[in-house]
């Protein structure tokens, strides 16, 4: 009687909606608390003018998903005529999810095409309540149930059973509920090495991985969910429910009252097996509470950026004997914290020991991921006076919510050796710069025209004896000569964006000497430099701004460049940046120009 009522309003909801070519689908019953079912709109050759609405209530939770949109066609020919007829079907889907059990309403909805708004009908439906076998256990638990925002928490899950399982379907509001960040967690490396790994699917389409062990006609099956709170509060996580169809072996399938092949005894029988009924029965996990506390804001540290775990912090500097201004390129390594990948290195320049000695650059760059889990980041600090001794020690800050207290770890202070400046830079040069006094000699009979006499200049004026001409034979041999012209430039402009790099690196000597030979005497020394830096990041596929002596002197070693060629490299650019910064004018312009150019000739010959 109950399957005929449910018939009966289908069909009536069919007729009232299918003028426009709307129709109706959901899951079969029966219907359980906490257990998703889908709900289905489709239309056909209908664009709505906004997705269709369904509101949630107290007694049901409504998810909206992706629409999926499919088109096929039907082909006809009558009397030598062929039609096509195309239909578009679009389809609506909704997770309802009731909250409890008895009689439970699905509301209204609204959908709006072309402007006219109708109404999708509401519909009761009977819930159960869930049929807790004693075969079925869930389990959740959570590794703490106080943290602070941003602090990782992981809930593990433990299903188990002794029933003949057929089906199940896993529900975990957990993945979508608000103010968390949610993702699943990988195995550990212990249970990645035994037998029993596989990967389950929940809420439908996501993948978890999981670990499957059977012992004593018993199976039981783990996962794990890592949960980064972003709010601060008391949050209830919501029960997590896996239904299953499990095959009753108490009593055989009966007959059905038609005659069927199937319906004969023989099916019974040894060959086939015996026939049982199915039956759906679920589990429940037990609701979680977790408590998230909000760092204070007084006496926070400055190299508090967000961590809620213990960290570990260790540095090492690539040299340790430099000059004033030498770049010298930190590691540091971070270790602890579950998620390494959103680790946010605090800024060395609010550090208070870094102030005062050191310029730093790289500020911002991101860290690398190592394989044992640690993460590495990459910074660049110059000296600024003789007078530093070490590279003091680098702290990294958490928030312990147990304690309620902020807690530092630091890094072991690196001695260092700063020497008197070999090439002078603008970080360690802080004099200013006073022009020359230049003698200009006076002439009684003042300064010499640059220009010859009258006598010297030539009369240029010709009678104009051209002919005037016809355009035509341009036109017929020209035409054809300027398209060929243009389809050879064409085919060249693309041949050249598709191998940028080979002609950046190809042509790194043309380029840099076109950009000295442009500059003004005055600017020798800094035209010098830029043209060196030039070449190198042509040649290494870089930003010039970004090159150092050291990335210089990297790349002519590699390349196997002569030692005398390598120290006129790094004695041209000292000698330049002795001039700009110091006033140690040991080559004038025009011979650091001259010089730059012969050596960019000569490195460009040696690493061919």
């Amino acid at each position: 009687m109950k399957t005929t009522l449910i018939i009966t309003f289908l069909l009536l909801i069919s007729c009232a909606i299918a003028a426009d070519d709307i129709r109706f689908s959901m899951d079969e019953e029966p219907y359980y608390k906490g257990s998703p079912f889908r709900y289905q709109l489709i239309l056909e050759n209908k664009t709505p003018d906004a997705p269709p609405e369904l509101p949630a209530t107290t007694d049901l939770s409504v998810q909206a998903l992706q629409p999926q949109s499919s088109t096929s066609s039907q082909v006809y020919i009558f009397n030598g005529k062929r039609t096509e007829n195309k239909t578009v079907t679009t389809t609506y889907t909704f997770l309802l999810t009731p909250r409890k059990t008895g009689t439970v309403t699905i509301p209204e909805g609204k959908i709006t095409i072309n402007g006219r708004v109708m109404t999708i009908p509401s519909r009761k439906i009977t819930v159960r309540s869930l049929d807790t076998n004693r075969t079925i256990t869930l389990t959740a638990t959570a590794d703490k149930n106080i943290c602070a925002v941003g602090e990782p928490v992981t809930i593990s899950f433990r299903w188990t059973s002794t029933a003949n399982i057929q089906e199940y379907q896993f529900n975990i509001p957990l993945l979508s509920q608000e103010g968390f960040d949610v993702e699943p967690a990988p195995l550990s490396k212990q249970l990645q090495n035994l037998r029993g790994v596989t990967s389950i699917t929940v809420n439908g389409d996501t993948r978890i991985p999981a670990f499957q062990r059977a012992s004593n006609a018993q199976i039981s099956i783990q996962f794990a969910i890592n949960v980064i709170p972003r709010k601060p509060g008391i949050h209830q996580i919501q029960p997590s429910t896996v239904l299953c169809e499990v095959i009753d072996t108490s009593s055989p399938r009966r007959r059905q009252n038609r005659n069927s092949f199937f319906d004969d005894p023989f099916m019974n029988s040894p060959f086939f097996g015996q026939q049982y009924n199915t039956v759906k029965c679920a589990a429940e996990t037990s609701p979680i509470k977790l408590e998230v506390k909000e760092p204070p804001s007084s006496n926070r540290p400055y190299s508090y950026t967000g961590l809620a775990e213990p960290c570990s912090i260790s540095v090492t500097a690539d040299k340790t004997d430099v000059y004033v201004g030498d770049p010298i390129v930190l590691s540091i390594t971070l270790q602890g914290p579950r998620f390494p990948q959103s680790i946010i290195l605090p800024k060395l320049n609010e550090a208070p020991a870094f102030k005062e000695n050191f310029r730093i650059f790289d500020n911002d760059a991101p860290g690398q991921l190592n394989p044992n889990s640690s993460i590495t980041f990459k910074r660049t600090i110059r000296a600024t006076s003789t007078e530093v001794k070490q590279i003091p020690s680098l702290e990294i800050s958490w928030f312990d919510a147990k304690d309620g207290q902020y807690h530092t770890s630091s890094s072991q202070p690196i001695p260092l050796e700063v020497k008197a400046t070999k090439q002078a830079t603008a970080i360690t040069s802080g004099q200013v710069i006073v022009q020359e006094k230049v003698d200009v000699s006076a002439n009684s009979t003042g300064p010499r025209g640059n220009f010859p006499s009258e006598e010297c200049l030539v009369n240029q004026h010709k009678q104009n004896t051209s002919a005037t001409s016809t355009p035509t034979p341009y036109l017929l041999f020209g035409m054809p000569f300027l398209t060929l012209l243009l389809l050879l430039t064409k085919t060249i402009v693309r041949h050249r964006a598709a191998n940028a790099d080979a002609y950046r690196v190809k042509g790194a000597a043309r380029n840099a000497l076109h950009a000295l030979g442009r500059c003004k005497n005055a600017e020798g020394h800094q035209a010098s430099i830029d043209a060196i830096n030039s070449f190198i990041g042509d040649k290494l596929k870089r930003n010039p701004d970004s090159i150092t002596l050291q990335d210089i002197e990297s790349f002519l070693k590699s390349k196997n460049t002569p030692e005398e060629l390598i120290e006129r490299t790094r004695k041209l650019v000292n000698d330049c940046e002795a001039a700009i910064y110091a006033r140690q004018s040991k080559i004038s312009p025009d011979e650091a120009r001259n010089l730059a150019r012969q050596l960019i000739i000569d490195l460009d010959k040696a690493t061919r």
